[in-house]
C-alpha cells in the first residue's frame, strides 16, 4: 500500500508532465485508484482533481472493488460517493466480482461475476444511472469465466 505522501507527491508531479501532453495530443490521461496505488482513496482522488482544477483532460477509471480495505467497506456505497463526487471525471467503471482473501498480498481475488461478494447488478445500475452512455466493463476475468458467467442464470437475469 502506499499510503505515504510522498509517493502522492510522485503521482503529482508525474501528471504535471503528463497532462500538458494529453492536451496538446487531444487525449484523456485516466487514472485508477486503488489502494495498492498512491492513488488510493476517493479523499486522494478527489484532492488530486482539484489541484489540477478538474482538468477536462485528466480522467477517472473507477474500480471500486480496487478501493475496498475490508469487509467493513461497502462497495455501493463507494461508487455512489464516487458518482457524486466526480460524475464528470468518470470516463468508465471497472465491474467485477471477488472474494476476500485475507492475509493474502492482494485483498481480493477476482471471481465468476455472481459467485462472490459483489451485487453485480447493482453496481451495472448504478453507473448506468449515473452515465447512460459510459463505459461498463468487466475486469480481470481469466480465461473462462466470461464464458461461464454469460452462460448462467445470474448473467440472464441482468441482461434479461
Amino acid at each position: 500500500m502506499n499510503f505515504e505522501e510522498k509517493h502522492f507527491e510522485e503521482l503529482i508531479e508525474t501528471v504535471k508532465q503528463l497532462l500538458p501532453v494529453a492536451q496538446k495530443c487531444g487525449v484523456k490521461l485516466a487514472l485508477e485508484p486503488g489502494v495498492n496505488h498512491p492513488l488510493y482513496s476517493l479523499d486522494k482522488t478527489e484532492e488530486l482533481l482539484k489541484i489540477f482544477d478538474y482538468d477536462p483532460a485528466l480522467k477517472i477509471i473507477l474500480d471500486p472493488a480496487n478501493l475496498m480495505l475490508d469487509k467493513n467497506d461497502n462497495l455501493t456505497s463507494i461508487i455512489k460517493d464516487a458518482f457524486m463526487r466526480f460524475n464528470d471525471q468518470i470516463v468508465a467503471v471497472h465491474v467485477k466480482d471477488f472474494s476476500w482473501t485475507p492475509n493474502a498480498k492482494r485483498l481480493i481475488k477476482t471471481v465468476i461475476p455472481g459467485t462472490g461478494e459483489v451485487d453485480i447488478k447493482d453496481v451495472i445500475d448504478i453507473a448506468e444511472a449515473n452515465q447512460p452512455c459510459g463505459l461498463k466493463m468487466f475486469d480481470e476475468l481469466d480465461q473462462g469465466m466470461l464464458d461461464t458467467f454469460m452462460k448462467s442464470n445470474y448473467a440472464k437475469d441482468i441482461f434479461k
